[in-house]
């Protein structure tokens, strides 16, 4: 969508979080075992739980925001198949919808906070000598690239080549605004955004009173 605010055009660009594969194969299994008589409740980690769950955990779910982001910025991690523009402010919004899902996770903020500044990992780098997984957006970068990779839509030249550009491809973005199915829950201004797609606070405010009240079919 592309819609006039006194005088500057703005992109919006809407995607979706949903209940992950691995928490819906839970659920089923928990609801397989109550048919045949066990009578437990369902915690996670858990019996329910496959081997080397990768949830419930903030890490898992601050990965989970930046292939949403990306597919936005650099389809398959090519920065000429972007959806956002480069002379205009760009903003997402993204919804949490279905069980257990809610923006306000910690581990989505990371994510946030990496996507609006990449190189915010000085704090980070000594946590992953500790063990703690790499949530950077450095660190996604590579991950992704190796499956990527692995499935022969990109060379790892090709990655190499076009790393600065994606590590940059966020600074297409003059903030992204957060829902609870269509509910607004709060929004972030990039502050590293390139200057023709930076969005002001004022732009921002105006933004977030058009979103102030969700649709009456989702009341």
């Amino acid at each position: 969508m592309r819609l006039e605010i006194n005088g500057r055009f703005i992109r919006l660009e809407n995607t979706v979080i949903t209940e992950d594969d691995e928490s819906r194969a839970v659920w089923a299994n928990y609801c397989e075992a109550k048919k045949h008589g066990e009578d437990e409740f369902l915690m996670r980690p858990g019996k329910y739980d496959p081997p080397n769950a990768k949830g419930p955990s903030p890490y898992y779910n601050a990965r989970r925001i930046y292939p949403k982001v990306y597919d936005k910025l650099a389809l398959d991690f090519d920065p000429s198949r972007s959806q956002c523009a480069d002379d205009e402010p760009n903003v997402i919004l993204l919804s949490f919808s279905g069980p257990g899902v809610f923006p306000d996770d910690p581990g989505y903020s990371w994510a946030l906070d990496f996507l609006f500044n990449p190189w915010f990992d000085s704090d980070h780098q000594k946590e992953k000598a500790a063990g703690v997984p790499d949530v950077s957006l450095k660190g996604w970068l590579d991950h992704h690239a190796t499956d990527i990779c692995n499935k022969k839509l990109l060379t790892t030249e090709q990655y190499a080549k076009s790393f600065d550009d994606l590590l940059n491809a966020p600074r297409k973005l003059g903030g992204i605004m957060l829902f609870k199915n269509c509910s607004l829950m709060s929004a972030r201004i990039n502050y590293h955004a390139y200057e023709q797609c930076s969005l002001s606070h004022a732009k921002m405010a105006e933004l977030e009173e058009l979103f102030s009240l969700p649709p009456g079919y989702a009341l």
